[in-house]
């Protein structure tokens, strides 16, 4: 159970951070 936890912390976090640099891209563009 940790381990999975782990693994979906470490998958959130990767969307955030894709999430977050493609809205800061658009926002340069813009």
């Amino acid at each position: 159970l940790i381990k999975w936890f782990s693994n979906f912390r470490e998958f959130y976090y990767i969307q955030m951070e894709k999430f977050a640099r493609n809205a800061l891209m658009e926002g340069v563009v813009d």
